[in-house]
Order: C-alpha cells, then sequence, then structure tokens
C-alpha cells in the first residue's frame, strides 16, 4: 500500500511507549493475527484507528474491523463486479470512511454495514479504477486518485468533481500529500510505477505549479511531516517548494509504503524490505523483524504501519497482521530444545548464579551444570560423563555458589569446585576424624561469604562451613540448614523445616525463631524454601505462603491475605532497585510491593503474560548489577527487567456496538452510530445492549459492568461478558450505563451512558388512566344509582306488602275470628259444634299471630336492633307467662341496622328457646341478653330448669330446630346444659353485609 500522509503521534499516547524505544538497539516482539484469527485475507494494505478507537484494515479480502476480541469483515457485493481487494482507507472529519479498491472509491456505511459507491462527477454509477491515493487536506477537502484522474470533494459537495492537474496525462495517481500552504503534493506516473513523477498542485498561498522527475523507480510515496519536509522513498527535501535532495538510509534499499511520524523525530518505515525505525538526525535506521522464529518473505514485505492512540504499533504485510504491544510485560524465557545444542540442558533449574567475565551458571536437575551468554541465550553445557573421572558426579545440581575470581562451588551429592578453564569437577577432600568433619550428604545450599569461608546446607547433616585457605571443616550439627542467606553484617539466616535461625560466625552463638509459634497461620512442619534480607526485615518464603520477620522486634507477621497469592507455596524471592519482591510460586510469578496500600502489594503474572514457567523452584533466582532478574522454575528460565513490568496506564474507552431488540413484529436491530437516545415502541419484550472497551492489550482479561439507572439499583458485575439483556422493562425514562476495566483492572469509571425511554402503550399512557378512572367512577355512579333505585323499590315494596297483610288479611282474620267467638255462644248449637267453632277462632287468633310477625319482618321499619329488641320483649312477656324474666340489653346509643333475614333468625331462634325454657324445661327463671358490638350480635339465653344431655337431643326437637336456624345464618352456637342444672345457649352472628336502618334508608334519596 501507498500511504497518504505522514502520522504523527503525540505523547498522550506514547508515554510508555517511548519507554519501549528509548534506545533504537531495543528490538520489539511483535503477535502476528492472520487468517486463523478471523483475517480475511493475509495481505493487509492500509491501517486506520477511527476516532471511537476501532483498527480498520484493507485487505485483499475486503474490509475488517478489529475490537481487540475479533475480525468484523464486510465484502463488496461481488455481483456488482467490483474488486474486494481494498487499497487506501479514510476517515474524514464527519466521521465517514472511505475506501479505495482495486475498481474504485467506496464509502462505508457503518451503520448499515453497507458499501455505496463514492459518486463521481461524469462517472457511472459503480465507479471504476484503482484507487490507492486518499487525502483529507487541511481545509478538510476529500482527495481521491481514482484511475488515470484526480478527484476533490468539499464538505458543501455532494459529489466529487474532477480536479486538474498540471503536466501530462497519467495512468495512475500513486500518493498524495499536503503542505502548510494548502498546496497538494502528488505522485503520479504509469500503472507499473516505473516512471514516477512528483507534481505541486497549487493552494491557498498559490505559487508555481512544480513537476519533478524521479529516477529511482517505484518511488511513488509522498509524505509531508510536522516540519513541512517532504518525503517521497529516501529523498527529502528541507524546502517542500524547492527540488527535492536525496537522503541516504544505507539500510534501506527499496522502495517506501508507508510511514509514521514520532514525536521525537523518529520514523516507522514500511517497506519492501521489512520494518525499519529510523532517526534522520542520527541517520540510522534499526530494523525489526516481525516474526518471531523464521522470517518468511510475506512478512518481510511490509504495506501499512500504524501507532494506535495507545502507542501500539500495527503493522500490515503480506503475511498478516502484526501487533507490539508496550503494554505487555515483557518477560523473556530460555528454556531446553531438543533440536538446539545451544540451549540450556534440562528445563527444571536449581541455582543461578553470575561468574567474573558476566555469564550465568545455571545448575538444573537432571541436565548438569550450564554456562549461559546473558546477551545471546546462547549455553555451553557441562554433563555427567563415566569416562571422564573429573566430570560431575552426577546432573543433578542443587546448589552454586562463585568464590573468589575463579572457583565455582557446586554442590551435588557432595561438594565440587569447577574449574571453568580445564573444565575439571574437583572433590574436596574430607579431614581424617573430629567433630569438625566434612558432610556426606547431599549439598542443597551453598553460600560464600567473601571472607574466605563457603557454607553449606546438607540434607539431615546439618549446617557446615569450609576453610578455603586451609581446608578445614566446622560442623553446626544442630543446625538443619535447608537454605542460607548472608547478611551485611556477615551474620547468617538459615531456613529449616518450621523455623529460621540467626548465627553469629565469630562466636558460633545461634538463635532460633520457631513460626509455629510465632505466626498462628503457620505450622512446625512448614518448609522454608528462601530466605531474603533486607536489613530491616527478614522476607520468608515457605511452604505456606510468604512470611516476615521484623528484625528490630523480632516478630513475625503474614504480609499477604489469604488466596491473595494464586498458590499456596512460595519457593523464592527476589528484590529489585524499588524494594519490590518478585515471588516464584507453584502457581506463577507474583510482585509483591511492601509500602503499597493493602490492596495494591500483589500483582501476579501467568503463562499468558509470557512468564514461561507456572512453578517455579527453591532459591533458584538471581539479579545482575544491571538489575536484570532471573527466576528459575521447572520449564526453563524467567528473566526480566523490573521498570519493564508495569500495568497497563491507558483507560480503555467504552463504546456501545449493537442493540437489539424484542417486541411484538419479532426481533430488531437499532442503529448505534450516532445514537443519542434510544425509544423502544410499547410492548418491547426485550432489549440486548452490547458493548466493549477499545483495549488492545489482551482484551479477553477486560471487566465490565453495568446497570439500568431507573431500573437497577446497583452496578451489575457483567465479568468479562459484553452484553446486558433487560426483560419487560416498565414503561418510563432511564439510563443506561457501562463501565469497564482494562486487563490490569485500571477502570473507566466515566464509561458510556445512554438515555433509555420505553415509551408505553396506549392503556399506560396517563391520559388513558384519567379516562379509565372517569369512566370507572361514572359506572360505580350509575351502579350506586341503580342500587338505590332498588333499594327503594324494594322498601315501597316491603312496605306495601306490610299493608296489605296487615290491613287486608289482618282486618278478614279478626273478622273470622270476633264471628266464630260470637257464633259459638248461641245456645241453640250442639256442644260439638261449638267447640268446633271455639276451634276456629283459636286458630284464627293464632294465624292473625304469625301474620303480625310476617308483617313485623317485612316491614322496614322494623330493620334494627331496637325493634328487635321491643319485639323479644314482647314475646317474652306472652311466651313466659308468669315465669321470673331477666331482659339485658347493650346496644349503642344511635342504633345498629339489621338485615331481614338475620333479624327474623335471631328473633326465631329467641322464641324457639324461651318455649323449651316455659314448656319443657320446668324453670322459674329465664335471663336474656342481646348485645350489639363491632359488626356482631350476641343473643344469650340462660333457664335454672331441669337441663339435659345435649347428645341426646333428636333432630325433632326445638334445639335441632335452633341448630339448623344458626348454620343458616352462618353463626356460631354454643350451648351449655346437663342434668339437673339448667341450659345457656349462647348465639354469635356477624352482622356483615347487613344493610342500614330504616333511620339511614329513609335518607337514601334518588339522584336527580
Amino acid at each position: 500500500m501507498v500511504p497518504r500522509r505522514s502520522a504523527i503521534v503525540g505523547l498522550a499516547g506514547l508515554f510508555c511507549a517511548a519507554a519501549a524505544l528509548a534506545s533504537p538497539d531495543q528490538l520489539l516482539v511483535f503477535e502476528r493475527l492472520g487468517p486463523e484469527n478471523g483475517l480475511p485475507h493475509n495481505t493487509v494494505n492500509d491501517l486506520l484507528q477511527d476516532r471511537q478507537g476501532f483498527l480498520w484494515l484493507a485487505t485483499d479480502g475486503g474490509l475488517s474491523r478489529y475490537d481487540g476480541y475479533g475480525f468484523a469483515s464486510h465484502r463488496i457485493d461481488p455481483t456488482s463486479g467490483a474488486s474486494n481487494v481494498l487499497m487506501a482507507l479514510l476517515e474524514d472529519r464527519s466521521g465517514e470512511l472511505w475506501v479505495g479498491s482495486e475498481t474504485g472509491l467506496w464509502r462505508f456505511d457503518r451503520a448499515a454495514e453497507e458499501f455505496r459507491a463514492a459518486p463521481l462527477e461524469g462517472a457511472p454509477e459503480a465507479p471504476t479504477g484503482f484507487t490507492q491515493a486518499l487525502l483529507e487536506d487541511r481545509s478538510g477537502r476529500l482527495w481521491a486518485g481514482v484511475g488515470p484522474a484526480l478527484y476533490a470533494k468539499r464538505a458543501e459537495d455532494s459529489v466529487f468533481a474532477r480536479a486538474s492537474v498540471p503536466g501530462p496525462p497519467f495512468e495512475r495517481v500513486w500518493s498524495l500529500a499536503s503542505d502548510s500552504d494548502d498546496g497538494l503534493w502528488a505522485i503520479v506516473g504509469d500503472a507499473g510505477g516505473l516512471h514516477p513523477e512528483l507534481r505541486r498542485i497549487p493552494g491557498v498561498a498559490g505559487g508555481q505549479a512544480v513537476g519533478v522527475s524521479i529516477t529511482e523507480r517505484f518511488h511513488v510515496s509522498v509524505f509531508i511531516d510536522s516540519q513541512d519536509r517532504l518525503w517521497t522513498g529516501p529523498i527529502a527535501s528541507k524546502d517542500a517548494s524547492a527540488a527535492p535532495r536525496r537522503v541516504e538510509v544505507p539500510e534501506l534499499s527499496s522502495y517506501l509504503n508507508d510511514l509514521v511520524e514520532l514525536d521525537d523525530g523518529r520514523f516507522w518505515l514500511a517497506s519492501a524490505e521489512g520494518l525499519f525505525l529510523w532517526d534522520p538526525e542520527s541517520g540510522r535506521a534499526v530494523r525489526h523483524r516481525l516474526h518471531r522464529g523464521a522470517p518468511t518473505w510475506q512478512s518481510e514485505q511490509v504495506r501499512s504501519v500504524l501507532v494506535d492512540h495507545a502507542g501500539g504499533l500495527w503493522v500490515g504485510t503480506l503475511g498478516g497482521l502484526f501487533h507490539h504491544d508496550p503494554h505487555l510485560p515483557r518477560f523473556r524465557h530460555w528454556r531446553h530444545d531438543p533440536g538446539d545444542p545451544d540451549s540450556l540442558s534440562a528445563d527444571p533449574i536449581s541455582d543461578i548464579v553470575r561468574g567474573p567475565s558476566g555469564d550465568l551458571w545455571i545448575g538444573t536437575f537432571g541436565g548438569g551444570l550450564n554456562r549461559v551468554d546473558p546477551e545471546s541465550g546462547r549455553a555451553e553445557r557441562f554433563r555427567h560423563d563415566n569416562q571422564v573421572d573429573d566430570s560431575l558426579p552426577g546432573d543433578v545440581i542443587w546448589s552454586l555458589a562463585w568464590e573468589g575470581d575463579d572457583r565455582l562451588w557446586v554442590g551435588v551429592k557432595d561438594l565440587r569446585i569447577f574449574d571453568p578453564v580445564g573444565h575439571r569437577f574437583e572433590r574436596i577432600p574430607a579431614p581424617q576424624s573430629g567433630a569438625s568433619s566434612q558432610p556426606e550428604a547431599t549439598v542443597v545450599s551453598l553460600r560464600a561469604d567473601g571472607r574466605g569461608r563457603v557454607w553449606l546446607g546438607t540434607q539431615r547433616q546439618g549446617l557446615f562451613a569450609y576453610e578455603v585457605d586451609t581446608g578445614s571443616w566446622v560442623s553446626f550439627p544442630d543446625l538443619d540448614a535447608q537454605q542460607i542467606v548472608i547478611s551485611e553484617a556477615g551474620l547468617l539466616w538459615i531456613g529449616s523445616r518450621g523455623s529460621v535461625a540467626r548465627l553469629n560466625p565469630a562466636t558460633g552463638e545461634s538463635e532460633r525463631f520457631p513460626l509455629s509459634s510465632t505466626v498462628g497461620a503457620l505450622l512446625p512442619d512448614v518448609e522454608v524454601l528462601d530466605l531474603h534480607d533486607d536489613g530491616r526485615t527478614l522476607w520468608v518464603a515457605t511452604t505456606a505462603g510468604l512470611a516476615r520477620l521484623e528484625l528490630a522486634t523480632e516478630s513475625w507477621e503474614l504480609p499477604v491475605e489469604s488466596g491473595r497469592l494464586p498458590g499456596t507455596v512460595v519457593f523464592s524471592i527476589q528484590s529489585d532497585d524499588r524494594g519490590r519482591l518478585w515471588l516464584g510460586t507453584n502457581q506463577g510469578l507474583v510482585r509483591f510491593s511492601p509500602e503499597a496500600q493493602a490492596g495494591g502489594r500483589v500483582r501476579s503474572y501467568e503463562l499468558a503474560d509470557g512468564i514461561g514457567n507456572v512453578e517455579f523452584n527453591r532459591h533458584s533466582r538471581y539479579r545482575s548489577p544491571d538489575g536484570m532478574i532471573y527466576m528459575g522454575g521447572m520449564n526453563g528460565v524467567t528473566f526480566f527487567r523490573p521498570d519493564q513490568i508495569y500495568d497497563n496506564p491507558v483507560v480503555p474507552p467504552v463504546l456501545l456496538t449493537r442493540v437489539q431488540t424484542l417486541g411484538r413484529k419479532g426481533e430488531a436491530q437499532v442503529n448505534v452510530d450516532g445514537l443519542a437516545e434510544l425509544r423502544l415502541p410499547p410492548g418491547t419484550a426485550e432489549v440486548t445492549f452490547s458493548f466493549t472497551a477499545l483495549n488492545f492489550t489482551r482484551a479477553e482479561r477486560n471487566r465490565y459492568e453495568y446497570m439500568l439507572e431507573g431500573f437497577d439499583a446497583e452496578w451489575i458485575h457483567g465479568g468479562n461478558s459484553r452484553a446486558a439483556r433487560y426483560t419487560n422493562v416498565p414503561p418510563g425514562a432511564y439510563r443506561f450505563r457501562v463501565r469497564a476495566a482494562n486487563n490490569d483492572g485500571l477502570w473507566n469509571e466515566t464509561g458510556m451512558s445512554l438515555p433509555v425511554v420505553v415509551r408505553p402503550a396506549f392503556w399506560q399512557t396517563w391520559w388513558f388512566r384519567v379516562l379509565a378512572l372517569a369512566a370507572i367512577v361514572a359506572a360505580a355512579y350509575q351502579v350506586y344509582r341503580l342500587r338505590v333505585r332498588r333499594l327503594i323499590e324494594l322498601e315501597r315494596m316491603r312496605l306495601r306488602i306490610a299493608g296489605d297483610l296487615h290491613d287486608e288479611l289482618g282486618s278478614e282474620l279478626s273478622g273470622i275470628a270476633l264471628a266464630t267467638s260470637r257464633l259459638a255462644g248461641k245456645k241453640y248449637l250442639a256442644e260439638a259444634d261449638r267447640r268446633r267453632l271455639a276451634d276456629v277462632s283459636a286458630s284464627s287468633v293464632q294465624v292473625m299471630q304469625g301474620l303480625r310477625d310476617i308483617v313485623w319482618y317485612v316491614n322496614p321499619d322494623h330493620d334494627s336492633m331496637r325493634s328487635l329488641e321491643a319485639r323479644m320483649r314482647s314475646a317474652a312477656s306472652v311466651l313466659l307467662g308468669g315465669l321470673e324474666h331477666h331482659f339485658e340489653v347493650d346496644l349503642p346509643g344511635d342504633g345498629v341496622g339489621i338485615d331481614m333475614g338475620t333479624r327474623r333468625g335471631i328473633y326465631l331462634i329467641f322464641k324457639e328457646l324461651l318455649t323449651n325454657a316455659a314448656r319443657h324445661a320446668g324453670a322459674s327463671r329465664v335471663e336474656t341478653r342481646l348485645v350489639a358490638r363491632n359488626g356482631e350480635v350476641l343473643l344469650e339465653v340462660a333457664d335454672d330448669g331441669v337441663g339435659f344431655n345435649p347428645a341426646d337431643a333428636t333432630d325433632g326437637s326445638g334445639l335441632a330446630s335452633v341448630r339448623r336456624r344458626a348454620a343458616h345464618m352462618k353463626a356460631s352456637l354454643d350451648l351449655t346444659s346437663r342434668p339437673g342444672s339448667g341450659c345457656r345457649v349462647r348465639l354469635s352472628v356477624k352482622m356483615t353485609g347487613t344493610r342500614q336502618s330504616r333511620d339511614s334508608v329513609r335518607r337514601l334519596r334518588m339522584p336527580e
């Protein structure tokens, strides 16, 4: 691809990337993305990062957008005859995305995800012509070289107008650039690029048109940098208005495809020979290999280069897309490679020391000894050889120490001295006898104190010291020395199972500090695996985590909360220049910052960060004088510069990528491009928001939180999920918010927000509710009117019935009774006839009395407790005759209404109870109590009669009738009686639903 402009990357996005590129000699590490990752084609001709932060790629297989998670690809409809080999990309000031292809110019509609032909003056609907030169000049005008023509479009114009280019005709526009005078520079020529020519079209400041012949073939790129210098390949001019002069770049012999200017004046050069970082001041260009293994010719054909907003470097080649991320931890790794004799002899590493010449000496479990050149990583191996007497006694090395300038001490099954010149391993001779003897156990720890003494920790035999000058041994059998560290004061710290000890070599005195008695979380069988003395604190790596002993107070502490370390075992401790501790654990590497706040002390690194080891090994660590840290593990050596291991400082922008709804019409997708407010139609059952954080550094570790304000009470932790789904959200106004953290936990607290309005259905609107309420009130009013009318009609009917019964039937029955009574008195009648007439008269009186009761029931004037009371008193005086009767009443003073049915039931039960007391119980006294309170009527009747057993009552008795009537009224009936003790009946009936008293009914009026 031939570029359109010189890109200038500011300090805001590159303050960390600049550190990574501080030295031109520091080569970068790239990650490749290809078709296996979703890229539509290996050939990447152009790169663009849009204003939102998405990365766009023009490839030989179409257009692709990358968001850190994957590629979303788009193709021009092949049936149109257009090619999907895309050459150039441009986003203009209004946010439109323009795409140049082999067959013309297109605008990509991001909302519809469709290609639309660019409107060219005088051109057919489908644009034709090779297009790779696109430019927006400093005034905002768009320029496009389409085939043998140059087109220009202003913001207010609807089409690209053809522009006049001074000079003879040409076949293709290869590249465009604009200068500070708004002049346009173009490289034009034949379709093969064999005879390019540089031309200048005058701009606002005018001036002469310039045409310059370029003798070098394929120099088809033109750039103008921040100092208004014009570059076309390795040819430059200090004054863009003058003829160019050649600037030598000895490392680069082929033509340029792209150029990016950094804020420090250096340039990234994309060429057919690869990627170069060029410094015009020094004239030096450093080539950066993209491929980790053997380079391929495709990956060395660099077509485009881009520095993104966060300082990441992107390189498009014929062999895929390459990315250097300055925010990734830059760990490096040595390990055993069976096919490489210069690699380490084995992966499990036991110890690392540095020799006087600067080489690293690395002991292994099973691979013997290695001498490694730190610059190249090449290893020289020293193994056990049965044919050589003074070779290693075995390939398992436990510990190493360098004493003096020419003696490497090696702890194996015994103690050996290695001669680096003669490559011989000499065994230290043992004394003949005595308490001070040579160890016969495996030497697991070695330290040289710089005073001619080497200290040895052994398995099961304790601590030994070897005097180099005299060859004598001193033993401390009581000190189990699995680990040894020597303080600056010359004191020895010795780690063993369950404790550490401090030894004064001058006096031989020692003091133990048991872990189990001072740190409750540790047990007596905890093993000490490494020690580090920083002068104030003794840091202890154990099988139960990290512990520390404060030397001033000799008190223990567990500085890391349970569960904060990735593993349960800390194998090794190495400090850096800033006092931070790097811990090799059984589950990765940990940086521990003692001075940081409690929540920020621990930072873990795993295989995905490039550490190479999951499990590290006991006391296998070393820090070189230049600050490089080496950590040995079960899978080789991990090494790094601590100042290059930092958390990603870039706050990720958060974007809404898609909104999907599910409603009455099915699924629908909302265009989020430029969306200011989301309005959901009535009946939306589900809405799904998709979003992303544009952090290209380990995007799979991004974390998200979201909430729908007004619906969610708090933030919802979404983890690494990039979608939020809501169902049945009530109508109203809300705000959808998302915030995200990058791979190292740095949060964008502001995030993104979108107002959301859920429109109500018509029945959910306020006006509908008002109308519905009015309709309900009107209906209730009509029901009320009907009920009042019905009540009044019912009252009138009851009054008519009562009047008719009283006036007509009552008078007739009274006449019959009177007539029969008179007739029965006639002496001429036979006795039998007089008795029959007397019976008729008596029956008429009884019927008339029943009729009076019916009239009393029906008459609404008696629908009150007071009327019931009067009727009951009247009945008692008749039914009880000469019996003593006590009537107690407790009724409210304003009267209580009672419905006809309840009134009748209570009255009939009362009459039945009085009849039983007078006729059957032989009572001399009857007590009645009538109470109305809290919507309940209580009737209690008691007599002092003979009593009975309630269980003996038959269905034909008066008591059975009382029970049936009580059940009909849904009243509770309680009867207490026994032979010789009288009878007490208690009736309780709810008055719920009873109608008003007659006085209240009289107040009812029909509405007008």
